[in-house]
């Protein structure tokens, strides 16, 4: 992967405006598959990654998406401590069944979660809770990791965090963790 890929020839020209949308497909010849960088931000209205593409995201890296995400068949990798955030207050948005860094969920509109979901890193939400549905909320961290204060239908622990805490809720403010139907560590 070559984080020029994004935009050109010009690695610092993200997209970075909640106006903007980006369709990641393989109908370009060389593939382009984009990169994230450490450290950098990027913002967009809506995002699509198509079959065969690949998106990766580098540690500290962030994306915010403001309307519709839809990822067809392509592929991603998400460092652990990268964020991907749902940040719509206008559009109910399908949160996308992946494996995420950190998963940010923000603003006023509905997210739906999917059947499986899987977080290395944390999960926040600030604004509206998800709909839970009956999905199975995976935890899979390498090292600590912060259980959110949320609503879960299922909720799985896994994972070596190789000497790392599992901390329960977000202290030192307490809160309640509430688990509707199964509970696995």
């Amino acid at each position: 992967t070559n984080p020029a890929n994004w935009a050109g020839l010009y690695a610092v020209d993200y997209p970075s405006a909640s106006t903007e949308i980006a369709i990641i497909d393989n109908s370009l010849s060389p593939t382009f598959w984009p990169t994230i960088n450490t450290g950098t931000s990027v913002s967009l209205y809506q995002l699509t990654v198509n079959s065969g593409i690949s998106l990766t995201m580098a540690p500290a890296s962030s994306l915010n998406v403001y309307d519709n995400v839809n990822f067809s068949g392509g592929s991603t990798s998400f460092s652990p401590t990268s964020t991907f955030g749902y940040a719509s207050s206008s559009s109910v948005q399908n949160i996308q069944s992946l494996t995420y860094g950190n998963l940010s969920i923000s603003g006023t509109a509905a997210k739906i979660l999917p059947a499986t979901l899987t977080v290395t890193g944390d999960y926040s939400v600030s604004g509206s809770s998800p709909v839970i549905g009956t999905n199975t909320f995976i935890y899979a961290g390498a090292a600590s990791q912060r259980i959110a204060v949320a609503n879960y239908y299922n909720l799985s622990i896994t994972g070596d965090r190789g000497g790392g805490t599992i901390t329960m809720g977000n202290p030192p403010t307490p809160g309640v963790i509430d688990i509707a139907n199964s509970f696995v560590v």
